[in-house]
């Protein structure tokens, strides 16, 4: 039995993708492998004309190099690896032939030995067939050759101490090999096209193959223990496992993974590719030698290089499904199956959802067109064909058949508050019988052509006739899901609003109106960080509104009374307190202004009385209120000078954490102000806004009482000490206590559980940037020419909270602010300019065990004092005349 190659499959396809990029002239990027120690290969190649040479790189789970092994033709691409027994392999290819090169992990990546296969311009892919075998695959798919007739060449090689001996060259006919494994009768089993199982012999001669449909996308593949063979296969939205064994092919439906798929495309509706769509997740078989199927989130596998554990969304045993023998044609030792529902010219149809840009959706049967996709990967399934409902944007609704996207067959369309029409279309015009019914009760029914009553009737018996002598039902009519009332609200709480504020920690309250599709469509958005309502904003038509226009919230004017605890109170918005904002809002007005004086007397005071106010300020302010004043995070947007013309004074622009209506710092969401806040703000600011809001989806937190992920979750949701104290009893990995360190430091307050000290050195003096009086004493003897030194160290309070469990990046600013006093001298007559000057630099370092939470670092200053110059009976000078120290801690992050 095979050994399953190191890479997860996704990785493999994109480091395909990236080769032939290379061959066109671009580079190849990184590529690794991880190894059963957690260290990993790494094969890094020449990105640009003055970069190094390739090398092939061997780094500890840190990142930390251990060895580096450059290449030495500047011409070589490295593009896959794999491991057998302590060594690993690497193919590569320079000017001329591809080739294996043999390293040994435990000989610091010394070269054991290289073997030619292939041509010019010819990569390959590895695999690892186990028995001492491995075997390099290179064709069209993965290679940039210059004749693309050329036949896929497999090579296998035995290796023996190291080396490595070719034991067969087969050319196979075929563009594109997935999986390969070598069986018990020593036979090569592999997938080709992505729709295609064979099993070949050592010297290529084709054994058995199973085609299935040129649209179906194999995704996964073992041997069963009787040396045949198991896949699992997607068609469309429709999967299944499927196994090819001597009586033929069988099949069963995977209906977990149907109803998955089918979520997953609903929710990323608005986008069409399939590959989007149908890319969060992936089904893959457990173990080579398992019945179990998992579906992995697609994430997992992105980043499964880095060491991250696999995120199973569901299972399901094979060996309890019922499997249904396929009708299959047979041509020699082919067999074509076709599995999956297709449209009457034979595309592939799947059940979805697709919203458009002018807010309609349409929920029903689409079709792909093959012939304008590369691959299966990616057909864009958006035709509507089959059976489907849709929604426009002003209301029209029609629920009934497609045929290549036009409406055609049986099907009722409604206008608002204008009737229906209930009948059959043609090439998307009323075509056959139907029965337009008006507003006002009247009907017309009969023969329509192209939307006109071609041929009445007036009577029940005249129009069964008409219908080929069947009576006429009409369909019932279907529920609008576009409302706007109270339980139209309700029912739209929970419709997704997409990436309004991105973040793992983010969510939304929704309150207004949504599609067919479940997307929020206009409406106010309430978005919260892990529990806390940070802000709030207006969708209009699924997008939101520009928070600079002072009519950001106009769109949505019939949903602030759905908004807990509303009120309105002068130029303010959003939810209050005791009669005060205090929650999440939006205030939006104008301040000042003064009508331009027309004159004296009773005319010029008439005059002056309708002249237009000008000279006013613009302001929008929106986020974190408390006791009236913008407290937390949020943004205040101002201009003065405002006129008829437009404003031309000055502008503001402020997003950050604000304190008594005054921004206090800068942060750019709420997430990014959190490192920035004291421990006693963080608390404070959490249970103050969760105590002033109480809107819909607020986040409990979980159960505090059961693990330590839910009791530190709800202490930061809710603030309360108890559950921080349960946290602290149930820590038990060091990835836990390490959190909960952390916790406790936001707590504390950074500044107040690391110290860091700073001190100027120069001409054999030293003083402390805290002791002002002799830094400045210093600065004005120190001569211009001569550099100061500038030095930092930071380290833990221990007696506070003694740090041993995190590693933590911190980020610092350590350096001067000087003041310096520019004269300028014209005879007698002097002038003094005092400006500022920043010697200031932004530093990060990582704390952790291995250095004891300490750092420190030095640098120099020019500051480029006391310096003086004529010219013309001129004399101008710069002196020294005060400075400001530099030592704060930005921010500090807890690493993984």
């Amino acid at each position: 039995m095979t050994t399953p190659f190191p890479w997860p499959r996704r990785l493999r396809c994109l480091a395909i993708s990236l080769l032939m990029l290379c061959a066109s002239g671009l580079a190849l990027a990184e590529a690794e492998t991880l190894l059963p120690d957690g260290r990993r290969i790494v094969l890094t190649n020449k990105t640009c004309s003055s970069c190094p040479n390739p090398a092939i790189k061997l780094v500890d789970a840190n990142g930390k190099l251990l060895a580096n092994l450059p290449a030495q033709e500047k011409a070589l691409v490295l593009s896959s690896v794999a491991v057998q027994n302590g060594r690993y392999f690497v193919t590569a290819t320079t000017g001329g032939e591809g080739m294996v090169r043999v390293y040994d992990l435990e000989k610091k990546l010394m070269s054991s030995s290289a073997l030619p296969f292939g041509s010019s311009q010819t990569w390959g892919d590895l695999y690892d067939l186990g028995d001492g075998e491995i075997a390099v695959v290179s064709g069209r798919r993965s290679t940039y050759l210059k004749d693309a007739n050329r036949p896929t060449q497999l090579v296998i090689y035995a290796i023996n101490d190291g080396k490595l001996k070719a034991l067969e060259r087969l050319d196979l006919d075929t563009p594109w090999v997935g999986d390969l494994h070598k069986t018990r009768n020593k036979s090569l089993l592999m997938t080709e096209y992505s729709s295609r199982v064979s099993e070949y012999s050592r010297t290529g001669t084709l054994l058995r193959s199973v085609q299935f449909d040129a649209h179906a996308q194999i995704l996964d593949m073992r041997l069963i223990d009787n040396g045949f063979v198991e896949t699992l296969l997607r068609v469309g939205s429709s999967n299944f496992s499927v196994r090819v064994d001597a009586d033929g092919v069988s099949y069963a439906a995977l209906p977990l993974a149907d109803e998955l798929l089918q979520a997953v495309m609903k929710k990323n509706a608005n986008q069409s590719g399939w590959y989007v769509r149908s890319g969060s997740w992936q089904l893959r078989f457990s173990k080579p030698d398992s019945t179990e199927i998992q579906l992995i989130s697609d994430e997992v596998l992105a980043g499964a290089q880095a060491g991250a554990q696999a995120r199973v969304l569901a299972t399901v045993d094979t060996s309890k499904l019922v499997y249904t023998r396929v009708d299959a044609d047979r041509l020699g030792p082919s067999l074509t199956v076709k599995l999956g529902r297709y449209s009457a010219r034979g595309w592939p149809v799947v059940t979805r959802t697709i919203v458009y840009s002018d807010g309609s959706a349409y929920e029903g049967d689409a079709e792909g067109d093959p012939s304008k996709a590369a691959t299966p990967f990616s057909i864009d399934y958006n035709i509507r064909s089959g059976s489907g409902r849709v929604i426009w944007a002003g209301g029209n609704q029609y629920d009934g058949e497609w045929v290549a996207d036009r409406l055609a067959g049986r099907g009722r369309y409604s206008w608002p508050n204008a009737g229906y029409f209930d009948g059959y279309w043609a090439d998307g015009f009323f075509g056959g019988y139907g029965e337009r019914v008006y507003a006002d009760g009247r009907v017309d029914r009969g023969i329509w052509t192209k939307d006109r009553l071609s041929t009445p009737c007036k009577t029940d018996q005249e129009c069964v006739r008409l219908n080929g002598g069947i009576k006429f039902e009409r369909l019932a009519a279907q529920v609008a899901t576009i409302e706007s009332t109270e339980a139209g609200v309700s029912r739209c709480a929970k419709a997704q609003v997409s990436n309004l504020y991105p973040g793992p920690d983010s969510s939304n309250d929704f309150l207004g109106q949504c599609n067919i599709a479940g997307f929020a469509t206009t409406g106010i958005v309430i978005t919260r960080h892990k529990g806390v309502p940070v802000d709030i904003a207006c969708l209009k038509d699924s997008k939101p509104t520009e928070k600079s226009n002072t009519e950001a919230f106009v769109p949505c004017e019939k949903y602030w009374a759905f908004v807990p605890d509303y009120c309105q109170k002068d130029d303010y918005r959003g939810q209050c307190k005791d009669g005060q904002p205090h929650g999440v809002g939006f205030r939006t007005g104008r301040r000042g202004g003064s009508r331009p004086s027309m004159g004296s007397g009773t005319m010029g005071a008439l005059l002056s009385a309708f002249a237009p106010v000008t000279n006013y300020t613009v302001y929008i302010e929106s986020g974190m209120f408390r006791e009236g004043k913008l407290q937390g995070y949020g943004t205040a947007k101002s201009a003065s000078g405002c006129g008829a013309a437009g404003c031309s004074g000055e502008r503001v622009n402020d997003i950050g954490w604000f304190k008594q209506g005054s921004k206090a710092f800068d942060c750019a969401t709420y997430a990014d102000c959190i490192p920035k806040l004291s421990g006693k703000d963080l608390s404070s600011e959490r249970q103050a806004w969760l105590s002033a809001s109480a809107a819909a989806g607020s986040a409990s937190g979980g159960d505090a009482t059961k693990t330590f992920e839910a009791a530190l979750s709800a202490y930061q949701a809710k603030g309360n000490k108890d559950d921080l104290k349960r946290a602290q009893a149930l820590a038990a990995s060091p990835a836990e206590r390490a959190r909960l360190e952390y916790t406790l430091m936001q707590l504390a307050g950074f500044d107040k559980v690391l110290t860091l000290s700073s001190r100027v050195e120069g001409s054999g003096k030293s003083a402390g940037t805290e002791d002002a009086e002799r830094l400045l004493g210093f600065f004005r003897s120190v001569s211009s020419s001569v550099p100061v030194k500038f030095s930092w160290s930071l380290a833990p309070e221990t007696a506070l909270l003694p740090l041993k469990q995190g590693r933590y990046a911190v980020t610092l600013k350590v350096g001067l602010k000087v003041d310096k006093t520019h004269r300028t001298c014209l005879g007698a007559a002097c002038s003094d300019r005092v400006g500022t000057v920043p010697y200031v630099r932004e530093v990060q370092v990582v704390l952790d065990t291995t250095n004891g939470y300490r750092a420190k670092g030095s640098f120099e200053l020019s500051l480029d004092g006391a310096r003086t110059s004529a010219l013309f009976g001129t004399e101008s000078g710069e002196a020294i005349s005060g400075f400001a120290g530099v030592a704060s801690i930005e921010s500090v992050k807890l690493l993984p």
